[in-house]
């Protein structure tokens, strides 16, 4: 996509089967654009039967959950302005099928730049003494 052109994601999830059983898997990317959250997923070990059911991404954000489509092979991209990172950092996402409640894989968005504690007032960092 143009808008991913020499950026990096701002925050990531890996997800793993929810079921003791559930081989499921995948990775979600988000990037900040000027328009909005592009959301990058790719799923994996999925059956053939889950295949077949749409299958979804719910974000369970700080103010209200966000449900995103996929496509049936598992992957999504999407723009979406229903939510900015910092709302869904630290949250659960879950992949779904059409149909279903019970979550096919499980996992949490953290944030790709962690802060550097700050012990000393700003101004001294722009320091180089």
């Amino acid at each position: 996509s143009a808008l991913l052109i020499a950026r990096k994601p701002c925050a990531h999830a890996e997800l793993f089967g929810a079921g003791e059983k559930s081989p499921a898997r995948g990775s979600i990317r988000l990037y900040a654009t000027p328009l909005g959250v592009l959301v990058r997923a790719d799923f994996g070990g999925l059956s053939v039967e889950e295949k077949a059911h749409r299958l979804r991404v719910r974000f369970d954000g700080k103010h209200h959950p966000t449900t995103l489509p996929c496509s049936q092979g598992g992957g999504c991209q999407c723009l979406t302005a229903a939510f900015a990172v910092e709302d869904v950092v630290g949250r659960r996402v879950s992949l779904l099928s059409e149909g279903h409640d019970t979550p096919l894989a499980l996992g949490e968005i953290h944030s790709i730049f962690s802060p550097q504690p700050i012990d000393k007032p700003i101004s001294s960092l722009y320091n180089r003494s």
